[in-house]
């Protein structure tokens, strides 16, 4: 038994559907498909570019920031070299403090 969709204009004109009509219809569906296939193809390959060229755009981003912090970290070593050699031995007081205290 075949089903008919009452809003078909072939089907209100004829009452029925020959298999021309059906094989038409299916051919129309699977380009249909076909179609949507390929775009949500297209929008996913597009869609990967972007996400790809984001990423490339943010690590660049993030080397030169790191870029800069070295610098920066450099200038103020080498404008007050105490206060660096001061501020490391703390460091490494703190980090021997922490490591024996866990014995």
């Amino acid at each position: 038994m075949t089903t008919v969709h009452p809003m078909d204009p072939e089907t209100q004109i004829t009452g029925n559907l020959d298999a021309k009509s059906v094989a038409d219809k299916a051919k129309h569906v699977a380009e249909t498909a076909k179609d949507s296939v390929y775009d949500v193809r297209e929008r996913a390959t597009s869609a990967a570019h972007n996400a790809r060229d984001r990423a490339e755009y943010e690590f660049e981003r993030g080397k030169e920031q790191i870029g800069a912090a070295r610098d920066e970290a450099e200038r103020a070593v080498k404008s007050n070299p105490g206060l660096a050699v001061a501020g490391a031995l703390g460091v490494g007081v703190l980090i021997g403090m922490a490591l024996t205290s866990r014995r």
